[in-house]
Order: C-alpha cells, then sequence, then structure tokens
C-alpha cells in the first residue's frame, strides 16, 4: 500500500486516477469545498472501503444506482421485520447480480424461514447458478445446527 501525503492550498486540485486509489482528509482548518463530477459507467464496478491499518476490506457496495436501491431496501425490509416482503425477496434471489441475490437470500430466510429455505434449496440445487455452491454449502451448516429444517423440506 502507497501513501502520500500533501498539504492542499486554495485553488488545488486533486484527482483519482483509478478504484485503487482514494483520499483520506485528517483535518480542515477553515473551509474545504469538494466538487465531484461523475458518470454513469457502462458496466459499473462496485464501491469497495478499506481499512488503512491493514488494508481489510470493511463495506462493499454496489457500483449500479438502481442495485444500490434495491439492496438499500432489503436491508430496510430485513431491518423492519416485514414479513410480508419475503415473497418479493425470494423472487430477488432468482435474478440480478449474486450479491443482490446473496442478500436478498439471507434476508428472506430470516423473515419467513420456509420460504427462505426452499429458496435456498432451489438455488442450491440448480448447478449452473454461481450460487449454487455457496448455497449448497450455507444449506448443510443450517442443517447441521438447527436439524428441525429437515421437516420444512418434507413439508
Amino acid at each position: 500500500m502507497d501513501l502520500s501525503q500533501r498539504q492542499l492550498r486554495a485553488g488545488d486540485t486533486m484527482s483519482l486516477m483509478d478504484d485503487r486509489s482514494t483520499r483520506h482528509i485528517r483535518s480542515v482548518q477553515g473551509q474545504f469545498v469538494v466538487l465531484r463530477l461523475s458518470q454513469a459507467a457502462a458496466t459499473p464496478r462496485p464501491a469497495r472501503e478499506f481499512r488503512i491499518a491493514d488494508g481489510k476490506l470493511v463495506h462493499r457496495a454496489s457500483g449500479d444506482r438502481k442495485e444500490s436501491a434495491e439492496e438499500m431496501s432489503v436491508a430496510l425490509l430485513a431491518r423492519m421485520k416485514r414479513a410480508d416482503a419475503a415473497p418479493a425477496l425470494a423472487k430477488m434471489c432468482l435474478r440480478g447480480s449474486t450479491h443482490i441475490r446473496w442478500h436478498a437470500l439471507r434476508s428472506c430466510l430470516s423473515l419467513d424461514t420456509q420460504l427462505g429455505f426452499d429458496t435456498l434449496s432451489q438455488i442450491a440445487r440448480e448447478e449452473s447458478d454461481p450460487l449454487s455452491a455457496p448455497a449448497g454449502a450455507l444449506r448443510a451448516q443450517l442443517l447441521e445446527a438447527h436439524p428441525q429444517l429437515l421437516a420444512l423440506e418434507e413439508a
């Protein structure tokens, strides 16, 4: 990880050249204004936040505004414990990026165990699905920790 410090003065500009660059403002004396120009990428990449001390990834967010809005909606519905949203979340598990699908699946499981477990099992069975292996692993972990989930499959 390369670090460099820079003193900014009135009229100075900063620019980031790629997704491996960031800025960290430690203090500001007086006013500090940031004007940001942006354009939507044809294939937006995720925004990532890393801890400076060790470079560990601490947060990831979609670069796609629509997907980001869906992600926030899923999080809000789960946080509000809106079990009535579980069918919509189950549908979200079957389309879109793997990131939003996995997020929707976890939320669906927390809101409606039966529907969530059925959806998890469906994804795990579909070998061509990129989430098949992680879904199968999660399913196995859940069955080991909660053997009563087997009764849900038989229902």
